[in-house]
């Protein structure tokens, strides 16, 4: 983490990935801008096809994919839901800018086989 506002709007981090690592289809209930600042990442977009009425329970369909590279940026919206993997050989590492630290959104993991939804919360040690 490169900044946090005391109240959590507004954090920024920088991330990286070994190559083959990154994060299962999850949401970030906040705003996002990603920039690529070496490397590449893999991004999977997901479409809600339930109505979230039941509580754990998620079904997704795969919307898009596309990799971003250094200097390439990308946006997220509140629902939206991607996966971010490394698909290079290389470490890949960017710059996240959300518009709330993300373990006070709320967001969500998903399990896209099990169709199931649980918390997410990330480990900033």
């Amino acid at each position: 983490m490169l900044h946090e506002e005391e109240n959590h709007d507004l954090a920024v981090f920088v991330v990286a990935w070994a190559p083959g690592r990154g994060l299962d289809a999850h949401n970030h209930k906040t705003w996002a801008v990603v920039a690529g600042i070496e490397g590449q990442e893999h991004e999977t977009s997901y479409r809600r096809i339930d109505d979230g009425s039941k509580p754990g329970y998620a079904e997704l369909s795969k919307t898009n994919e596309e990799t971003l590279y250094a200097g390439s940026a990308v946006c997220c919206m509140p629902e939206d839901i991607h996966s971010v993997w490394n698909n290079g050989k290389e470490l890949a590492i960017s710059l996240h800018t959300y518009g709330k630290h993300l373990n006070f959104t709320g967001r969500s993991i998903f399990d896209i086989e099990k169709n199931l939804e649980m918390p997410c919360i990330v480990n900033v040690e």
